[in-house]
């Protein structure tokens, strides 16, 4: 029963706000007396999603593509130094000021650098969702692993435990909830963030952001808020599976 109502306090919430954000769209453009071109209507929008929804599809399928792989490659990349950083010393002294570093310039400023090295295709946008996601994973994993409490850590190690056997039964076993929430939270829309970016900088014909680039430059303000609201619904549908997995962890760890 608690598990059903949470879910449902959960619905109601975001139905709360997503009406709230509607009545103010709705309240703007009517009393601002906007054109059509400026801002468009809910009714409007609604409407090209529905009369061009194989377009849409199928630009979200793309885009959905190229989140995928450069998050799977950040990630992983991002896991892999977290966990070096922690296992390693110099490594962390060596590395981290990189990670400071990519974290601190705007990686948005590198996609022409990879239209020109890698060309037109796939690569670039793939490459751009990698790497606005593996800087904050690299970061939070290492942050995660290093924060945990030291007691414990202290327990494991008077049990004669190495440091690989700390790190598995231990340091990410504590990290968990901070790993899933950097996941969801952080790296997976940055990731989506990535591929539209890419797409609206790395040519082709294909994706939500070609279709955002397309569209301004027709006017076609409702193709553009149509992609806004499927990228919406996108992050609200991530959010959602993240919060549910983290509930159950923390039901796991409770146990």
């Amino acid at each position: 029963m608690n598990r059903t109502s949470r879910v449902a306090r959960q619905i109601l919430r975001y139905s709360v706000s997503l009406a709230v954000l509607v009545t103010i769209w709705v309240a703007v453009s009517r009393l601002g007396n906007l054109p059509q071109f400026l801002l468009p209507q809910p009714s409007s929008v609604l409407q090209t999603l529905l009369t061009e929804r194989t377009i849409f599809m199928h630009a979200t399928a793309y885009t959905l593509q190229n989140a995928a792989l450069g998050a799977a490659i950040g990630i992983s990349l991002g896991l892999i130094v977290g966990v070096c950083s922690t296992l390693w010393r110099p490594f962390r002294w060596i590395g981290e000021p990189y990670l400071i570093i990519g974290q601190s310039f705007p990686r948005e400023s590198l996609l022409p650098l990879m239209v020109v090295w890698m060309g037109f295709g796939l690569a670039p946008k793939v490459v751009s969702a990698a790497l606005l996601c593996f800087f904050p994973m690299a970061i939070l994993t290492a942050s995660g692993l290093q924060d945990t409490r030291k007691d414990y850590v202290e327990l494991v190690r008077s049990w004669g435990a190495t440091p690989l056997q700390e790190l598995i039964h231990c340091r990410f076993p504590a990290a968990i909830p901070t790993l899933v929430s950097a996941l969801g939270k952080v790296c997976f829309p940055l990731a989506l963030i990535g591929a539209v970016l890419g797409e609206m900088t790395g040519g082709g014909n294909h994706g939500l952001g070609y279709i955002i680039v397309t569209s301004g430059a027709v006017s076609r303000v409702d193709r553009i808020f149509g992609a806004i609201v499927v990228l919406g619904l996108i992050g609200t549908i991530m959010l959602a599976a993240v919060t549910a997995i983290q509930t159950v962890l923390s039901r796991f760890n409770q146990e």
